[in-house]
Parts: C-alpha cells; structure tokens; sequence
C-alpha cells in the first residue's frame, strides 16, 4: 500500500529535515493512510470505528489508516497542524 502511495501521492511536502511526508488514498479500498514517518509498522491497532493506528517497534505511531476515506474525510483539503508550525493546502 505505501509504494503506491509514494507513486501518486494526494499530497506530499518536505520535511525540514529533508524527509518526505505524504498523504494517499487507496481506491481498491477507499481507504486515505497517512505516512507520519519513514519507519517499519510492527503493530497496528483499530483505535475507533475504521481508524487504524501503525506503531513501531518502540510504539511510536507510524501511519494511520482510514477506512472509506471518500466517505468521512474532506480529500481536497487536509491540514497539518504542529505546535510549532501550521500548514494549510487544497489539492488541485
């Protein structure tokens, strides 16, 4: 799922420390994951109704998943907020 999402992307950016983050949605099985960092998944957990968290081996979270994403997320629009930053852009 990941290298087709890395393939094309719904959005990505570049982090300051010179990583990629990107966002991709799934149509196979509607499903929209959210790569958070470039690390291995070990374990993943449903956390709410088709909310899937991945950690890694030091149960960080990884990635989230989300399950009939057209149907409960807005895809033209995703936001990322951090304290120390704020980040707003709509998919053309």
């Amino acid at each position: 799922m990941c290298n087709a999402i890395v393939r094309s992307p719904i959005r990505w950016e570049r982090q300051p420390d010179g990583r990629y983050r990107f966002w991709g949605q799934v149509p196979e099985t509607d499903s929209l994951y959210i790569d958070l960092i470039d690390r291995t998944s070990v374990e993943s957990r449903e956390v709410s109704a088709g909310v899937v968290l991945d950690y890694d081996a030091e149960g960080r979270v990884v990635g989230i998943d989300i399950d009939h994403a057209s149907q409960t997320v807005d895809l033209l629009r995703l936001e990322l907020q951090a304290p120390h930053m704020a980040v707003e852009r709509t998919v053309a």
